[in-house]
């Protein structure tokens, strides 16, 4: 029988050498056409962000990458992309999975270089304590109402509670690597499908959630500051502590004065740089959770379960970053291009994401996250309010 005729298993033990040459072939013609494909959409992306009409709307780069990603692999992906068994595919899948992985990563670390001590001390204690309250009960209300109340699985309910409470589609992206074995039987209990493939759909259900609420916010907050008659400061303040993502408070603040996007900015900012200490107490939360076992029943940890408390290595990367940013006189030319570098990084992980994401998969998950996310929308609105004005404007 001519090697030709062979079973692929055969032909590959008895040709080891040429079998690994050519799979090596199909892993570079996978990746290319994926790397370009990511780039390209993350220059459209970009291109998309800066319009009038979307920074109006306060729709930033990052959700935009998701949601172009999600389109494409929902229309096209399964043509272009592949199957990930066969043999080109799996270069695109590597190439999907450095962006997610590597890339996301070093967008976080490099988002430091737009934070300083000085400025997140500049807001003065009572930003800081409506921030630190906040973030605690946002998180805490949206994992228990999400797991208790609308049976969502815990690693959903985590990652839309995130997103609400600190800084949006960045705080979603950053969460994901922490969760990791602690939900994955959750993920795969809650949504019924593979554990890799609904983990993907349920971060892009987070940060499409955190999309849309946060565009309603743009639109209502300005007009609540009027209506109350809030001056500079307490606009400021409340913008900023509330609002989910930075650019969606850049643009909640475009149609009031230069000062209250100012103090929205610092303010959110310093949300931004809570998220570092709040990984690492959700860390510690998680390694300390009993676990569901292959039969769906609660097991404590064992003796032989790690007890130290998980550090990540890119939130010590992202504080140190902060740190260093403060006490060297770094050039500014240095910052800004670590900030665009910072923004390119996290597209690329956003596009990359959405294209392991298939829209159908999402609308499969029901309205039970969008309830989710619009309770705790309100808690912001309503709550967020009521903090400042009891520490702020008292």
């Amino acid at each position: 029988m001519r090697a030709g005729d062979m079973p692929l298993a055969a032909a590959a033990r008895r040709f080891p050498r040429a079998h690994s040459a050519v799979a090596s072939k199909g892993h570079w013609q996978g990746a290319f056409p994926t790397l370009m494909l990511i780039l390209l959409l993350a220059l459209v992306c970009q291109w998309l962000a800066g319009l009038p009409q979307l920074k109006h709307w306060g729709i930033g780069s990052l959700p935009l990458s998701i949601l172009l990603g999600i389109l494409i692999a929902s229309t096209l992906a399964p043509r272009f992309l592949g199957n990930a068994t066969q043999e080109y595919a799996k270069g695109g899948l590597k190439v999907r999975r450095f962006s997610q992985q590597v890339l996301l990563k070093t967008g976080i670390v490099l988002f430091g270089f737009q934070l300083t001590l000085e400025q997140l001390w500049r807001v003065g204690w009572q930003a800081l304590l409506v921030d630190v309250v906040t973030i605690a009960a946002v998180l805490s209300i949206g994992i228990w109402l999400g797991q208790r109340w609308l049976k969502l699985p815990l690693r959903l309910s985590i990652l839309i509670a995130i997103g609400s409470a600190v800084c949006g589609a960045a705080a979603i992206m950053a969460t994901a690597p922490l969760l990791g074995e602690r939900t994955q039987a959750d993920a795969v209990e809650g949504t019924g499908q593979g554990t890799e493939h609904s983990a993907e759909q349920q971060l892009a259900i987070a940060v499409a959630l955190v999309a849309l609420f946060g565009t309603l916010s743009v639109l209502l907050y300005p007009l609540l500051c009027q209506w109350f008659g809030l001056d500079s400061n307490s606009a400021g303040l409340y913008i900023g502590s509330t609002v989910h993502e930075v650019a969606q408070a850049v643009a909640a603040t475009d149609v009031l004065d230069p000062a209250t996007q100012q103090n929205a900015l610092i303010v959110k900012l310093l949300r931004v740089a809570l998220l570092a200490p709040t990984l690492l107490l959700l860390g510690q939360w998680l390694l300390r959770r009993p676990v569901a076992d292959t039969e769906k029943n609660l097991q404590p940890q064992t003796a032989a379960a790690p007890k130290r408390l998980p550090v990540p290595g890119f939130v010590l990367g992202f504080v140190a970053v902060i740190v260093l940013n403060s006490v060297l006189p770094l050039p500014l030319w240095l910052t800004e291009l670590a900030a665009k570098a910072s923004v390119w990084c996290l597209m690329l992980a956003m596009v990359a994401l959405g294209l392991n994401t298939r829209w159908q998969g999402m609308v499969a998950a029901g309205m039970k996250p969008v309830l989710l996310g619009l309770i705790l929308w309100l808690l912001l609105l309503v709550g967020g309010g009521w903090l400042n004005a009891l520490f702020v404007l008292a």
